[in-house]
This record gives C-alpha cells, structure tokens and sequence, in this order.
C-alpha cells in the first residue's frame, strides 16, 4: 500500500471511529432489542424490553450472538464500575465492541484480495455500511463478519492446495474446524446465514474430496479421518450453543430449544411477516442492492461475474483453477444464492444485504475491474456514501439515544424530588436500558415509563390528559417528541409543556410530511419537554 493510499486508509479508520462513538442516528430497532437491550438488561439489572424474538414460551433468537459479542464489554464494565455506570457508558461499550469487529471485514477483504489490495480496503472502507451499520450491534452486521471469515477461511484453504490438488491434511483440519465454527456460529445469528454460507461449505467439502484422493483416486477412508474432527468440532459448537439457550430460555437442560428453527417457522407464516411490513419481490435486486453496495458496485459486479464465468467456461484444460478462481466464482454464488433465497421472502429490509458487501467487492477486486474504475464511478461512490453515513449515521432519528441519556442524568441526580415519568411519542422505539434505571424503580412505580408510538394527536392528548388522576402531585413527567408533533396538540395542552431541552439533529422520515411542514429548524428537532400536571389537569 503506497504512502498516499496508507493516508487515505487511515483517514477512513479514523472517520468510522467518529461514527461509531459520535454518530447517534438510529437506523432501525433492531440494533439494540436484538443484541443490547437483552444483555444490558440482564447485566445491570435495569429495566428493558424484551420483544418478542425473546419469548421464552417460542424463543426466535438466540442468545449467543449477544453473549459473544456485546456481553463481555458490559460485563467488564459493570465489574470495574459497579453501581455508578451512566447509560452512555453502556452506548460507547456496545459501539466499541461493533467498532473492533467491523475490522473482520478489513482483515477478510486484504486476505482475499492480493493484487488490488489497497484500492479494494479503501473502497471497503469508506463504504456507508462500514460507517454506519457494522458499527452498530446489528445481527446483521455479525452475519456480515461471519459471511466475510467463512470466505477468508475458505481462501486460506484453497492457497494451501499443492499441485497434484491434496491439502495438508493436519492443516485442513485446523481450517476445516474453524470454519465449522463459524458456520454455527452465524447459522444461530440469523437463519439466512445459511444461504450466504452454503457456496462456501459446499466448496470446502469439495476440497475435502480432494484431499481424499490417493493417486488420483478416491479413498472413502482418507476422506472420513479428514472430516471427522470438523465434524465432532461443529457438532460440540452446535450443542454448546443449543445448551446456552435451553439454559437462558427454559433455565436448564431438561428440555432443549433451537431458536434457528423456531425463527425459521416464524418467517414462513405470511401472518406473521405481515406484522412487520410486506415488500415486492423485486424489492432486494433493484432498490436494497444497489443502496447497501452502491449502483456502480453492483454493475462492475456484474461485468465481472460475467468474466469469471467465461474464463471458466472457455479453460478446457484439466489442471486444478486457481486459488483466487475458486474464490471469485464462490463470491459469485454466494451473491447468486442469497439475494434468491432472500428474495422469496416479502418481508424485504436493505439491511439484510450487509453481508454481501465483502463478496461485491473481493470479486470486482480481482476481476481487475476496480483498477479500470472511471472517474464516474468514484464520483458518485464517494457522493452516495457520504449521503448515506450521514443519514443514517447521524440525522436519522438521531435524538432519541441522546434524549435518553439526559434524562438518565436528570433521574440519576434526582435533580426533582418524587417520582418521574417518561413519555416517548412518534419516535421510534426507545431502548429502555440506554435510559438506566433499575428494574426495581419501575415495579415500585418510582418511576414509569410509556412509548406511545405513532399514535394520533387526539390518542395522545387523551394519555396525557389522564395522567393527573394516576399520579401524584410529586411526580415530574417528561415527553419526548418531534417539535412538530408538539404543536400539533391542541393549545390548552401545548401550554402545560416547557422545552427542558431540543435535541438537533432528528430527522424523522416516517413523518417526512409533517416535518416539512413544520420548517426549519423545527423539522430538524426533537424536544424533551417537562410537563406541568396541574396545569394539565385544569
């Protein structure tokens, strides 16, 4: 990597770390009630939500994911800070955590590329998914660094082939094993893993055939010594991880539960996808594509799909492909298989794609078509990027995290006698554990908390209304909303509200219209505002 590259390399790392401790934009629930919510909750005993992927009666989640990941950074910080963590150390703990695996990415990409190296780690690295989505503790994002590690994996495997096509046998155990890991692993992160995985277990076990030959013929013997110990090592991953959940879910061993399959009946009941949203079919190839990878990205990925495969077709000798071949045409495939798969569903989301930005870029990098990039394209990669951090990473229902952590300042220095209450309205859903109170607080009533959703402006003044007559004159209340939701309350309710605090930037695109027609700044604020129940009361 050239001194110029090194630079810009560095520039990028550093602007993902901004992104990872500054950047508050909330993308989607999902990254918290899937990972940190459950763990925080669990670890510090405060008061969380636990959707409902977490019921134990039909638990769809597994907790691995969760204990591997954001688990040990909040266990550590409740040890050295026991009793005195603020809810913005538990924010930093769990972007850091998504911070440092993030760099799988890096790491798989520069194994798997050797030639275009540094052009494919910048291109890599200042994509928005870097700087937004895998800095979050989506699952999708550990889907993505598994997907990369079973590629890289892979590639270690195939650079150690000798001439007359045998491996190593010890070594491809080692890397065999490994991979058998990765692949529980991701298949208890989330189902559709497998459809990422699968090209790449598939050409492992074709490596594994080869390895069984014996002067050029099959040995039934040999091939089974070198896939038992994979086998048994996937096997003991699989029922660790199975015994993990029995214990989290049912409190022992004595009935057993395997979340993959319970999410996997889950999805397939149209019922249930249609609670979360119906999609067209086309929805992945021709919109979530294209913004996740970026529209040059997918169409250099197709130019050189189209040259993998024709160099494979037109090579009629019988010497063994290449390591970098077998691993092109397995990001091939992998990309061919998953966005089929995953287009059959109609529940369509474009953070499902994450995992295929590696196989995007591995395989236009050695396809030699990232150093025959026009200007056009970096052009409207950097432009597409840079929108897209700065949406999600900053703008996007940005204040909500921040909202919490103020009054987890205000409750924590119990800056008003008496008990509080807290009210979110048309935001998205809050994560609870980021506010930090105890879970005892909340069953004794000291404190109470209630998200409102989307609901109307009538729905809310008549919640609002009814407050007065359930609590006591000593509670404090708190509601959190747009401003322009704010004043859509009728004036009699309006008055009895005083801005403690806005909250710059939120952009709420759910209630883009209403925003709009609020103006500047206004459109662009969210505001804590305390609430004067006598006054509501009159």
């Amino acid at each position: 990597m050239s001194l110029l590259s090194s630079r810009a390399y560095s520039l990028l790392v550093t602007i993902r770390v901004l992104f990872a401790f500054l950047g508050h934009g909330y993308i989607h629930p999902d990254e918290y009630f899937q990972n940190g919510e459950v763990i925080a909750g669990a670890i510090f005993q405060w008061h969380h939500l636990r959707t409902w992927e977490w019921d134990s009666a039909f638990p769809c989640r597994s907790i691995l994911p969760p204990f591997l990941t954001t688990g040990p950074p909040l266990a550590l910080l409740n040890a050295a800070f026991a009793g005195n963590t603020s809810s913005r150390m538990v924010f930093l703990a769990e972007r850091l955590s998504s911070l440092v695996l993030s760099f799988v990415l890096d790491i798989c990409v520069a194994q798997l590329v050797p030639l275009a190296r540094a052009k494919a780690l910048l291109l890599l690295a200042s994509s928005h998914v870097l700087m937004t989505f895998q800095v979050r503790p989506f699952s999708n994002s550990l889907e993505a660094n598994l997907v990369a590690a079973a590629l890289a994996v892979l590639g270690h495997m195939l650079s150690h082939r000798r001439g007359d096509a045998t491996v190593n046998r010890t070594s491809f155990s080692a890397q065999a094993s490994m991979l058998a890991v990765i692949l529980v692993i991701g298949s208890m992160t989330r189902i559709t893993f497998v459809a990422f995985a699968l090209p790449v277990a598939l050409q492992a076990l074709f490596l594994s055939l080869q390895l069984a030959k014996i002067s050029g013929r099959f040995s039934l013997v040999r091939w089974i010594k070198s896939v038992t110990v994979p086998l048994c090592v996937g096997f003991v991953a699989l029922y660790g991880a199975v015994a993990l959940d029995s214990v989290y879910f049912l409190g022992s061993l004595g009935r057993q539960v395997f979340t993959p399959y319970n999410n996997l009946l889950y999805n397939i009941s149209a019922d249930n996808l249609a609670k979360h949203g119906l999609h067209p079919r086309w929805l992945h190839v021709a919109v979530n594509l294209p913004m996740m990878v970026g529209p040059g990205l997918v169409i250099y990925g197709l130019l050189a799909a189209k040259r993998v495969l024709t160099a494979s077709w037109l090579d009629t000798t019988k010497h063994q492909p290449s390591s970098q071949l077998v691993v092109n045409r397995t990001c091939i495939w992998t990309i061919g298989l998953s966005l089929a798969v995953l287009s059959l569903q109609p529940h369509q989301e474009s953070r499902f794609l994450a995992p295929l930005l590696v196989p995007f870029v591995v395989l236009v990098a050695n396809s030699g078509y990232l150093n025959e990039a026009n200007r056009l394209f970096w052009i409207s990669w950097i432009v597409g990027n840079v929108f897209m951090s700065l949406l999600f990473g900053v703008l996007h229902q940005g204040g909500v995290v921040r909202s919490l952590f103020h009054l987890n300042s205000l409750i924590s220095l119990r800056a008003t006698p008496g008990n509080y209450g807290i009210v979110y309205w048309k935001t998205y859903m809050p994560p609870w554990h980021l506010l930090g109170v105890p879970e005892h607080e909340i069953q004794s009533g000291r404190v109470f908390v209630t998200d409102l959703s989307g609901r109307s402006s009538d729905e809310a003044q008549e919640f609002l209304l009814s407050l007065p007559g359930h609590h006591s004159e000593t509670t404090t209340l708190y509601l959190v909303t747009p401003e322009f939701a704010m004043q859509s309350l009728a004036p009699s309710i309006e008055r009895c509200f005083k801005t403690d605090r806005r909250v710059y930037p939120h952009l709420d695109l759910d209630h883009i219209s209403e925003s709009v027609e609020a103006g500047w700044p206004t459109c662009f604020a969210l505001g804590v505002y305390k609430a004067d129940l006598d006054c509501v009361a009159s």
